[in-house]
């Protein structure tokens, strides 16, 4: 049983017999994830950022297989043309002592763009003030589970085509080649700068809903 389509492929690659594997993708709790209309503005307000402040998420522990790096050089990118947009990390390792991480931010001179914040318990709270979610990894994903969290909780999604998720997302937000900072950086400027965010939101939640609704798998 492969709880992802890229887990297949690349067994099946491998020489397992096809016809004994199937696919069973991981499932939401819609009712744990979901839409809420105050989660931005208790973000703001708890984290002291503007009224007018676009948050990009990144859910992801410090691995280098997230290439927490990509997504540091892509908001040094987007930075020069957006300056309301802010970074919010969180995952095991990702905090201000975490001396590599904070280096890239200080090169790009980012500091006061970033909320590091390790790691947290009330995810399904955070992610829903989320205007962006984000999954930036250089590769080995599978099933990346913080996209369909994203999307339960009406959060379009930008990340790197690696794993299953381009098939999770589909057409409610956008994949980009993984370690390319600038092809990043301009899908999340695409995504800010649309006018139907809240739609694509909407429709991003109900393609969960659709396809890995909890109950349904």
């Amino acid at each position: 049983i492969c709880c992802s389509q890229a887990s297949y492929v690349v067994h099946s690659a491998l020489g397992y017999c096809k016809k004994k594997m199937v696919v069973i993708p991981n499932g939401f709790n819609l009712k744990e994830y979901h839409p809420n209309v105050n989660a931005k503005l208790h973000l703001l307000r708890e984290f002291n950022l503007p009224g007018n402040a676009n948050v990009i998420g990144l859910i992801a522990r410090w691995n280098p297989q997230k290439d927490h790096k990509n997504f540091v050089s892509a908001a040094s990118i987007l930075s020069q043309h957006l300056p309301n947009v802010y970074y919010l990390l969180c995952g095991d390792g990702v905090t201000w002592e975490n001396q590599e991480l904070v280096s890239w931010i200080t090169t790009h001179k980012l500091n006061d763009k970033f909320l590091l914040l390790g790691r947290r318990d009330d995810i399904p709270k955070l992610i829903a003030g989320f205007d962006l979610v984000t999954s930036s990894s250089a590769y080995g994903e599978g099933f990346p589970n913080v996209l369909g969290e994203a999307m339960a909780s009406g959060v379009p999604c930008v990340a790197t085509d690696v794993g299953d998720s381009a098939y999770i997302i589909g057409d409610t937000g956008i994949t980009v080649s993984p370690r390319n900072p600038e092809k990043l950086a301009n899908a999340w400027m695409r995504m800010i700068n649309r006018t139907d965010k809240d739609e694509l939101g909407i429709k991003a939640r109900n393609r969960i809903l659709s396809n890995f609704d909890i109950d349904k798998i």
